[in-house]
């Protein structure tokens, strides 16, 4: 029950994510990374666990978050800390990715939904 819980969550974190980078620089880019997640998020709630999507999800935002946290020089100034929230979710997106990658290898036991 766990899981169902907090892949709903998620998946309403990346809409609600989605749905807030009009004012971006690069907005498309951004809403398609958060949908990508939402609707995997979708997949894994209606019971289409695609752990091999989730999987390569999860290796593909780790790798961008790695690109562009390695861009990120030392020192506080609004464009480093907008390249290190972009970072950051895209972490977020890998991490979230992994568990529902995870959990669609190991199934919850029987009359349980995870």
């Amino acid at each position: 029950m766990g899981l169902r819980i907090a892949n709903r969550i998620m998946m309403i974190a990346f809409l609600l994510a989605a749905a807030v980078q009009f004012n971006d620089p690069d907005p498309l880019l951004w809403m398609a990374v958060y949908s990508s997640c939402a609707v995997i998020c979708f997949l894994h709630e209606r019971g289409r666990r695609h752990g091999l999507k989730a999987g390569l999800a999860a290796i593909g935002f780790f790798v961008a978050g790695a690109v562009i946290a390695a861009r990120v020089p030392s020192g506080a100034s609004w464009m480093n800390i907008e390249t290190a929230r972009e970072a950051m979710g895209l972490f977020v997106c890998s991490l979230w990715m992994t568990v529902l990658a995870w959990s669609a290898r190991h199934p919850a036991p029987h009359g349980s939904d995870g």
